[in-house]
C-alpha cells in the first residue's frame, strides 16, 4: 500500500526530495476547491513565525507518478496555504528589491541571494507553477492567474470577480500579514521565509489511487476514534 513515508522539510518537497527528486504537485479534479478561512490562514501564519524552525505541518498523501507528477490526495488545502504564504514572501521581497539599498544587501549577502533563488524553484517547476490546483470553478484559474501576475511571465487578463474569492484573499491577507511582521526589515523577511522552508510534513508515497484511498480513509477514521 505504502511505497514510502518520509519526514520532508518543505524546501526539499518543492525541490528536491532526499532521492534527488523533484516534482510538480497536481491535485486532481474531483478534489474540492480552496476552502481554508482566515482563521485557518492566522493559525499557519503564526504557528510557523512564533515557534522554532522545524515545524511539524502534518502529514501529504501522494501518488508520485511519470514526468515528475505527484497527485496529491490528502494535504491539499495545507500545501495550497503554503504556496500562497510563499508567493506572498516572493511578492514582498520583489517589491524590496526594487530599492538600491536593498539590492546592495542583496549584492553582498549570499544566503540571501540562495534564498530567493530556492524560493524561485520552490514555486515554479519547468516555466510552470509547481503546484497545479483541482479545475473545480474558477480554482486553477484563479491560482495561475497569480502566479502569472507576480512572475510577469506574460499578460494575463484577471479573471472575473477574482478578487472576492478564497486565493485572492488568502494572497492578501498573507501580504498584509508580512507586511505588518516585517515592515522594511530584510532580515526578518529572511527568517521567516527559513521558519517556513524548514517546516516539515511526513510525505506518503504509494503506488495507485486505490491504495492511497484506503490510507486516506484509515488515517480519518484512526483520527475520529482519537477525538474525544
Amino acid at each position: 500500500m505504502i511505497q514510502t513515508a518520509k519526514q520532508i522539510t518543505i524546501s526539499a518537497l518543492l525541490s528536491q526530495d532526499s532521492d534527488g527528486k523533484s516534482f510538480q504537485y497536481v491535485i486532481p479534479p474531483y478534489q474540492r476547491e480552496y476552502a481554508w478561512n482566515k482563521n485557518q490562514w492566522d493559525n499557519l501564519f503564526d504557528d510557523l513565525s512564533e515557534n522554532d524552525k522545524g515545524y511539524f505541518l502534518g502529514s501529504l498523501i501522494c501518488i508520485l507518478g511519470e514526468e515528475n507528477k505527484a497527485t496529491v490526495i490528502d494535504g491539499q488545502q495545507r500545501l495550497t496555504t503554503l504556496n500562497l504564504l510563499l508567493l506572498a514572501i516572493y511578492s514582498k521581497l520583489k517589491e524590496m528589491l526594487e530599492k538600491p539599498d536593498f539590492q546592495n544587501i542583496m549584492v553582498t549577502n549570499r544566503a540571501y541571494n540562495r534564498a530567493w533563488l530556492n524560493l524561485e524553484d520552490f514555486l515554479i517547476f519547468k516555466d510552470v507553477a509547481r503546484l497545479i490546483l483541482s479545475t473545480q470553478n474558477t480554482n486553477r484559474a484563479d491560482f495561475d492567474y497569480l502566479v502569472r501576475d507576480i512572475f510577469k511571465e506574460e499578460v494575463i487578463d484577471m479573471p472575473k470577480h477574482f478578487g472576492n474569492r478564497r486565493i485572492a484573499k488568502a494572497f492578501n491577507h498573507f501580504v498584509a500579514r508580512i507586511e505588518n511582521a516585517v515592515a522594511d526589515d530584510i532580515k526578518a523577511l529572511f527568517d521567516l521565509l527559513d521558519k517556513v522552508t524548514s517546516a516539515c510534513v511526513v510525505r506518503i508515497d504509494t503506488k495507485d489511487e486505490s491504495s492511497a484511498f484506503i490510507l486516506f480513509e484509515s488515517i480519518n477514521i484512526s483520527v475520529l476514534l482519537l477525538t474525544p
